[in-house]
């Protein structure tokens, strides 16, 4: 016989393990050939001394994203812990592109795990998750929305702004709301100079004027 075959023999075989506990047994390269001989070759990725071997000259890290690894890490989790699992999701995220992946659900709160409340609301993905089911008209006046449509805007146009206008006017009363400087601006965009000087809130404005010489 060959060098090969011997070990393969059963006679050799169970001399050499004879005095073997059960766990140096499992480990017995003869004993794995054996014991994987009917395996499917999924079944055979999944055996413990099978993985042990694949495991052995790997880094941690390597480790924690080899498949057999992920399988029997995950055996115990629930579907929600599985989806959190960082070898999931490297393995979820590999063929994904950079703005999928900030979308992802378990890279989203992962993501946002150490954030203030007012941080994550600010968070892109947060923003586009929260946005996706609104009309076009309640996205503009998502605070998250607003805040970011106004980051480069001077204080002027900030004031110019419809939702921050309508926000601004939600505790006014009707006549307040006609007296809002941005109201009146928006108002009298497309008058003429004769119009602007018969608007409702100039005549407020002289009548005013008017009260406090006369008092």
């Amino acid at each position: 016989m060959t060098k090969a075959d011997i070990t393969m023999n059963p006679s050799y075989i169970m001399l050499d393990m004879a005095n073997m506990t059960k766990t140096d047994i499992t480990m017995n390269p003869s004993y794995i050939t054996l014991d994987m001989a009917n395996m499917t070759k999924t079944d055979i990725t999944l055996h413990p001394s099978y993985i042990m071997l694949d495991m052995a000259n790997m880094t941690k890290t390597d480790i924690t994203v080899n498949p057999s690894y992920i399988m029997l890490d995950m055996a115990n989790m629930t579907k929600t812990d599985i989806t959190m699992h960082p070898s999931y999701i490297t393995l979820d995220m590999a063929n994904m592109t950079k703005t999928y992946i900030t979308m992802h659900p378990s890279y989203i709160t992962l993501d946002m795990a150490n954030m203030t409340k007012t941080d994550i609301t600010m968070h892109p993905s947060y923003i586009t998750l929260d946005m996706a089911n609104m009309t076009k008209t309640d996205i503009t006046m998502n605070p998250s929305y607003i805040t970011l449509d106004m980051a480069n805007m001077t204080k002027t146009d900030i004031t110019m702004h419809p939702s921050y206008i309508t926000l601004d006017m939600a505790n006014m009363t009707k006549t307040d709301i006609t007296l809002h400087p941005s109201y009146i601006m928006l108002d009298m965009a497309n008058m003429t100079k004769t119009d602007i000087t018969m608007h409702s809130s100039q005549g407020y404005h002289y009548d005013c004027k008017q009260r406090i010489i006369l008092e």
